[in-house]
Protein backbone atom coordinates (compact mmCIF):
# COMPACT_ATOMS: atom_id res chain seq x y z
CA UNK A 1 0.00 0.00 0.00
CA UNK A 2 1.43 3.46 -1.18
CA UNK A 3 0.50 5.06 1.80
CA UNK A 4 2.89 2.45 4.40
CA UNK A 5 5.20 2.78 2.03
CA UNK A 6 5.53 6.80 1.82
CA UNK A 7 5.01 6.60 5.86
CA UNK A 8 7.57 3.85 6.25
CA UNK A 9 10.56 6.42 7.71
CA UNK A 10 12.61 5.97 4.57
CA UNK A 11 14.14 8.51 2.65
CA UNK A 12 12.82 7.34 -0.43
CA UNK A 13 9.49 5.25 -1.88
CA UNK A 14 10.30 4.47 -5.50
CA UNK A 15 6.77 3.24 -7.29
CA UNK A 16 7.43 0.70 -9.32
CA UNK A 17 5.56 0.15 -12.80
CA UNK A 18 7.84 -2.80 -13.93
CA UNK A 19 9.21 -5.43 -11.76
CA UNK A 20 6.74 -5.44 -8.58
CA UNK A 21 3.36 -4.81 -10.69
CA UNK A 22 1.42 -6.51 -13.48
CA UNK A 23 1.26 -4.23 -16.00
CA UNK A 24 -2.57 -4.74 -16.81
CA UNK A 25 -4.81 -1.35 -17.94
CA UNK A 26 -6.31 -1.40 -14.66
CA UNK A 27 -3.23 -1.82 -12.96
CA UNK A 28 -1.72 1.13 -14.35
CA UNK A 29 -4.27 3.37 -13.81
CA UNK A 30 -5.18 2.61 -10.10
CA UNK A 31 -0.89 3.00 -9.79
CA UNK A 32 -1.26 6.37 -11.49
CA UNK A 33 -4.39 7.13 -9.72
CA UNK A 34 -2.63 6.92 -6.21
CA UNK A 35 0.16 8.73 -7.43
CA UNK A 36 -1.92 11.56 -8.36
CA UNK A 37 -3.83 11.64 -4.66
CA UNK A 38 -0.16 11.02 -2.76
CA UNK A 39 1.19 13.62 -4.80
CA UNK A 40 -1.90 15.64 -3.57
CA UNK A 41 -2.40 14.17 0.01
CA UNK A 42 -5.23 13.20 -0.46
CA UNK A 43 -4.94 9.39 -0.48
CA UNK A 44 -6.82 7.75 2.25
CA UNK A 45 -8.10 3.84 3.25
CA UNK A 46 -10.06 2.13 5.43
CA UNK A 47 -9.65 -1.54 6.25
CA UNK A 48 -12.78 -2.90 5.54
CA UNK A 49 -12.68 -4.95 8.79
CA UNK A 50 -11.19 -3.18 11.32
CA UNK A 51 -11.98 0.09 10.44
CA UNK A 52 -8.65 1.39 10.74
CA UNK A 53 -8.17 4.57 9.00
CA UNK A 54 -4.72 5.18 7.00
CA UNK A 55 -4.04 8.47 5.95
CA UNK A 56 -0.78 9.95 4.90
CA UNK A 57 1.52 11.53 7.47
CA UNK A 58 2.76 15.62 7.70
CA UNK A 59 6.49 13.97 6.40
CA UNK A 60 6.75 11.52 4.09
CA UNK A 61 9.41 9.72 2.12
CA UNK A 62 10.58 11.62 -1.36
CA UNK A 63 8.65 9.70 -4.16
CA UNK A 64 10.52 8.28 -7.11
CA UNK A 65 8.68 6.60 -10.10
CA UNK A 66 9.98 4.02 -11.75
CA UNK A 67 8.79 3.84 -15.53
CA UNK A 68 8.29 0.32 -17.54
CA UNK A 69 11.46 -0.26 -19.74
CA UNK A 70 11.35 0.98 -23.16
CA UNK A 71 11.35 -2.92 -24.16
CA UNK A 72 7.56 -3.22 -22.69
CA UNK A 73 4.44 -1.98 -24.82
CA UNK A 74 1.61 -0.40 -23.52
CA UNK A 75 -1.20 -2.00 -25.88
CA UNK A 76 -3.95 0.14 -24.96
CA UNK A 77 -2.89 3.30 -26.09
CA UNK A 78 -2.19 3.07 -29.85
CA UNK A 79 -0.19 5.55 -32.32
CA UNK A 80 -0.49 5.36 -35.66
CA UNK A 81 -2.18 1.64 -34.87
CA UNK A 82 0.94 0.91 -32.61
CA UNK A 83 0.94 0.10 -29.17
CA UNK A 84 2.96 2.94 -27.37
CA UNK A 85 6.15 2.99 -25.14
CA UNK A 86 5.05 1.72 -21.50
CA UNK A 87 7.66 3.81 -20.78
CA UNK A 88 6.57 7.15 -22.16
CA UNK A 89 3.04 6.00 -21.21
CA UNK A 90 3.87 5.68 -17.49
CA UNK A 91 6.23 9.04 -17.41
CA UNK A 92 3.82 11.04 -19.28
CA UNK A 93 0.93 10.61 -17.52
CA UNK A 94 2.40 11.02 -14.05
CA UNK A 95 4.85 14.22 -15.63
CA UNK A 96 1.58 15.78 -16.99
CA UNK A 97 -0.78 15.08 -13.98
CA UNK A 98 1.87 15.63 -10.90
CA UNK A 99 4.63 18.11 -11.98
CA UNK A 100 3.01 21.05 -11.13
CA UNK A 101 1.48 20.02 -7.50
CA UNK A 102 5.44 18.76 -6.84
CA UNK A 103 6.76 21.99 -7.81
CA UNK A 104 4.16 24.14 -5.67
CA UNK A 105 4.92 21.74 -3.18
CA UNK A 106 9.04 22.65 -3.04
CA UNK A 107 9.83 19.13 -4.74
CA UNK A 108 9.80 17.73 -8.06
CA UNK A 109 9.07 14.55 -10.33
CA UNK A 110 11.88 11.96 -9.95
CA UNK A 111 12.29 9.09 -11.60
CA UNK A 112 14.55 5.69 -11.50
CA UNK A 113 14.87 4.62 -15.61
CA UNK A 114 15.18 0.37 -15.37
CA UNK A 115 17.52 -1.52 -17.52
CA UNK A 116 19.23 1.26 -19.71
CA UNK A 117 20.68 -0.85 -21.98
CA UNK A 118 23.20 1.26 -24.08
CA UNK A 119 24.25 4.69 -24.65
CA UNK A 120 21.27 5.56 -27.37
CA UNK A 121 18.78 4.67 -24.73
CA UNK A 122 19.90 6.96 -22.43
CA UNK A 123 20.25 9.79 -25.37
CA UNK A 124 16.58 9.12 -25.36
CA UNK A 125 15.58 9.66 -22.12
CA UNK A 126 17.67 12.83 -22.19
CA UNK A 127 15.91 14.07 -24.90
CA UNK A 128 12.86 12.88 -23.30
CA UNK A 129 13.27 15.11 -20.07
CA UNK A 130 14.43 17.97 -22.33
CA UNK A 131 11.44 17.93 -24.30
CA UNK A 132 8.98 17.71 -21.01
CA UNK A 133 11.29 20.64 -19.02
CA UNK A 134 10.83 22.82 -22.28
CA UNK A 135 6.82 22.45 -22.21
CA UNK A 136 6.09 22.51 -18.12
Amino acid sequence: MIINALNSGGSVFMADFEDSNTPSWRNQLDGQINLYDAVRNAISYQHPTTKKEYTLNKETAVLKVRPRGWHLPEKHVLIHNEPTSGSLFDFGLFIYHNAKALKDKGTGPYFYLPKLQNAEEAKLWAEVFEYTEERL
